[in-house]
């Protein structure tokens, strides 16, 4: 991959900043501007910090792909669009990388006319196994097998790409480092950016897309107890998927822990304003493989309990607490209460070198002989 002038990066990812990919972009982005590249952002919304950094081109059609409320048809046709005007944008690109494959057809189509155009393509594997939804059919595997470069964050997921037959010698291991140190808000301020006027502490938080499988269900039932260990829970994200949050919700109305779900798709100040607020946050998740919650809850000095699924565990902090996936009601609000008598840091977490090593590693498979078609 040596070359007199800059190599040029075009970066792919219509969540934007928001939901779960949290400040991944604003990392991995970044690191590869430190790395001499030129980078071209492709998404929906980015932050200021990334926007400062590197060119950011922001895409109306992923945008509408993302709306919930039109027909899936339309949001198809817009991601479709998005693509091809991706394709565009990658045509004086060196590299294209790429986050999830939200529509394996469509990606496809993408991919394969950028393999035709001889670009080294790049996927961070967030989730080598989709959800119960998106069930990894033929396409999906066929997009896998375009790929130079597989990169996950740990030892599950990369067993989990190699059943689904990626090539063992283009999987890059790169750690999920920490995320920029931020300053929290006060909880006044929290509260306000949020539209909250009381929220009882201490607080637990579940923030993000809220969907089977993150951990609501599982908190409700623990906090529902004789002598609960926080006095609020905060819910701050979208319902996502087909079930009913509501009717979840509902059977809690008389416990003692107040359930208060902040129901939108967080901006970024309001995702800031919520983990601001939590005196603990909850990363429960029955499935997954890393998490942009842990790290943003770093970032902030916030303290996470998360269960030991997947390569989450990798991401542990001193000041979290790791419970089983099966752990009992009294396990777990045991580790809540623990996480709660520990001292928080008196100023955020240092940002690690990882995103710099992940670039390195990716651009070294690069440039080895075996990953070239």
């Amino acid at each position: 991959m040596t070359s007199t002038a800059p190599l040029r990066v075009v970066y792919l990812e219509p969540l934007g900043i928001t939901g779960g990919m949290g400040h991944y972009n604003d990392q991995l982005a970044g690191a590869y501007r430190r790395s001499g590249f030129t980078v071209q952002v492709v998404t929906t919304t980015a932050s200021r910090y990334l926007a400062d950094m590197v060119r950011v081109r922001r895409s109306r059609a992923y945008a509408c792909f993302l709306r919930r409320d039109l027909p899936a048809l339309v949001r198809g046709a817009a991601y479709a669009l998005g693509n091809a005007r991706a394709l565009g944008s990658s045509l004086r690109a060196d590299i294209v990388v790429v986050h999830f494959l939200h529509q394996p057809l469509i990606d496809y189509l993408l991919l394969r006319s950028l393999s035709l155009l001889r670009k080294r393509l790049v996927h961070v594997a967030h989730d080598p196994q989709p959800v119960a939804t998106m069930h990894p059919g033929p396409m999906y595997r066929r997009c896998l097998g375009l790929f130079d470069v597989l990169v996950v964050h740990g030892p599950a997921a990369k067993r989990d790409l190699l059943a689904l037959g990626a090539d063992e010698t283009r999987i890059v291991m790169a750690r999920f480092g920490e995320f920029r140190p931020m300053a929290p808000m006060t909880r006044d301020e929290a509260l306000s950016t949020l539209g909250l006027l009381d929220l009882p502490a201490p607080t637990a938080a579940i923030i993000g897309n809220l969907k089977p499988g993150k951990g609501v269900q599982r908190a409700l039932e623990a906090l529902d107890a004789p002598n609960p260990v926080i006095s609020s829970l905060l819910l701050a994200g979208q319902r996502q998927g087909k079930w009913d949050l509501a009717g979840v919700l509902a059977r809690y109305t008389g416990t003692t822990v107040r359930v208060v779900h902040v129901d939108r798709r967080m901006t970024d100040e309001e995702e800031r304003a919520a983990y601001s607020a939590a005196d603990v946050v909850l990363a429960l998740y029955e499935t997954g493989y890393s998490s942009g919650v842990t790290a943003r809850a770093h970032a902030l000095r916030r303290s996470v309990v998360m269960t030991d699924v997947g390569d989450l565990r990798r991401q542990a902090g001193p000041r979290d607490a790791v419970v089983a996936a099966d752990a009992t009601r009294e396990e777990l609000n045991h580790a809540i209460a623990d996480v709660l008598a520990r001292v928080p840091p008196a100023v955020p977490s240092v940002a690690t070198t990882e995103w710099d090593e992940h670039v390195r590693d990716v651009i070294a498979r690069l440039d080895d002989a075996r990953s070239i078609r």
